[in-house]
């Protein structure tokens, strides 16, 4: 593990993925910590984490993004002293808890998100660790099948407190040589800079513009997507041929 990323999801955390990819780094973002270590996190989620858990997970890895790695920064630290951390912020807890809200709205709006989570695996796992994800960080309630909108269960204020407080932590605790404050705007130099490594002859990358990180998935065809993708599929034809032969069977 050579790069923690610390900040709260909606301060460029996206952005940060692809550009530590282009940089040359192997990044851990929220799909490929639910993809290849879900049973970890929901055991971290529920009982603690614990320095030997994280050694495991990420001693081939370079990076971490996003949540649920930035919430636990300071125990994935222990596990690797050497990491640097970066702590990506907005310019305030209103601008955040603004484009977070947004995010939100996109996901809940997204009608083929909501059939995904209703009916294939992957993506209820995916929405129950969401769920678990909001309740440990954000102190939101749980779901229940008639309160389904997440910014009903949760509350504004308590979101932007915790993401206020959760920057001033890595401010007061994380090593000064060992931190970068970044905003994205600032693009390549700053970043490689504190990273060691040359400036790309490439522009800076600007991912999830506006909640649009399901779009971009799609169109990069990630390999969550590619899965859910495949049950979905699944799920259509067997409900097809279902249909088909109880038609049928009615017939005779």
């Amino acid at each position: 593990m050579k790069v923690i990323c610390a900040g709260f999801p909606k301060t460029g955390t996206k952005t940060l993925y692809a550009a530590l990819s282009d940089l040359g780094f192997a990044v851990f973002d929220f799909e490929e910590n639910f993809l290849f270590y879900r049973q970890e996190w929901f055991q971290v989620l529920s009982e603690g984490s614990n320095e030997d858990v994280f050694k495991r997970m990420y001693k081939d890895v370079d990076a971490v993004t996003d949540l649920p790695a930035c919430y636990y920064w300071k125990e994935i630290h222990q596990a690797f002293p050497d990491a640097k951390i970066i702590l990506s912020m907005r310019e305030n807890g209103d601008v955040w808890w603004e484009s977070m809200k947004g995010q939100i709205k996109v996901l809940e709006k997204n009608t083929i998100y909501r059939l995904m989570t209703c009916c294939c695996p992957t993506a209820m796992s995916m929405q129950f660790m969401m769920n678990e994800l909001g309740r440990v960080v954000f102190g939101a309630r749980p779901l229940w099948p008639w309160h389904l909108s997440y910014l009903k269960r949760t509350n504004g204020a308590l979101m932007r407190k915790k993401y206020e407080s959760h920057n001033a932590d890595v401010l007061m605790c994380a090593p000064e040589a060992k931190l970068l404050v970044y905003h994205c705007k600032d693009g390549w130099r700053p970043l490689c800079k504190f990273l060691g490594v040359p400036v790309p002859d490439k522009p800076f990358p600007h991912k999830n513009v506006k909640g649009s990180v399901v779009a971009e998935k799609i169109a990069e065809k990630s390999k969550l997507i590619k899965r859910l993708q495949t049950e979905c599929t699944i799920v259509m034809v067997t409900v097809l041929v279902t249909t088909l032969y109880v038609g049928c069977y009615l017939c005779t």
